[in-house]
């Protein structure tokens, strides 16, 4: 199961029990203790997506990087080439 499956999931784990709950009072403790896990569960998500995202971000910092020092190498060549 992917995260976004997971979390899919959880979102409609969340939303039928607070229905339920607003209709049964009987088990309303029980539901309340499902719903604070469920949210406990998708803050491990959250967490455990965080390193995938810093890689990414980093990975596109480095490419722009990259970017920027090719255009400053053919700036410079171009200034060669013409002063010289």
């Amino acid at each position: 199961m992917t995260c976004f499956q997971a979390w899919r999931n959880k979102d409609c784990t969340f939303w039928n029990l607070l229905i339920f709950s607003w209709r049964d009072h009987h088990n309303m403790q029980r539901r309340v203790e499902e719903i604070f896990l469920i949210f406990k569960n998708l803050h491990h998500l959250l967490n455990s997506l965080r390193p995938h995202q810093a890689r990414v971000t980093l990975i596109h910092i480095l490419e722009l990087q990259i970017k920027r020092r090719k255009q400053v190498v053919e700036d410079i060549k171009r200034y060669v080439l013409n002063n010289y």
